[in-house]
């Protein structure tokens, strides 16, 4: 295997941005109950009913996988995403690899304790059919995870980007 060659400055640059905002995605997830209570108080309208026809806190989840370009040396770098349907709250991660262990990945180590400190559960996640999200459940890592913590995954029809 041929030595990886010396980063430029640029790319050390566009690196040290990804840990920026790796590091401010860190901090979403450190958040304290005060925030679960601002949470279900933005869930709740003026009347004091529950908005979105919620009778209980739970959430659903949209997940994908983009392509975020290419760096010389390094191939391509691909950034996982997991937004929250309901409060627009959204998490991400960069991975080098477009696999369904990093699905797999973001959900489990940022995604779910997030939300398990916040006492809510986490019941479906929405995904396109991508290689990462589909598979054989039993040798699915992305499928595993979600039979494990029993999430119900959702999908988007074919050819229908909306």
């Amino acid at each position: 295997m041929a030595p990886v060659p010396a980063l430029t400055a640029t790319q050390r640059a566009v690196i040290a941005a990804w840990e920026t905002e790796i590091e401010a995605t860190e901090m979403d997830a450190r958040r304290s109950t005060a925030d679960r209570q601002a949470l279900e108080d933005r869930m709740r309208g003026s009347s004091g009913a529950v908005c979105v026809a919620r009778q209980d806190l739970m959430t659903l989840l949209n997940q994908d996988t983009f392509h975020w370009g290419t760096i010389k040396g390094a191939g391509k770098i691909y950034v996982q995403v997991v937004v929250d349907a309901f409060c627009s709250l959204a998490f991400a991660k960069v991975y080098a690899s477009k696999m369904p262990v990093t699905a797999a990945e973001l959900l489990y180590d940022r995604v779910l304790p997030f939300y398990e400190a916040l006492g809510v559960e986490v019941k479906a996640v929405l995904t396109d059919n991508g290689r990462e999200f589909c598979g054989r459940p039993e040798h699915h890592a992305y499928e595993l995870m979600l039979s494990l913590h029993d999430i119900e995954r959702r999908r988007t029809k074919v050819r229908s980007p909306r």
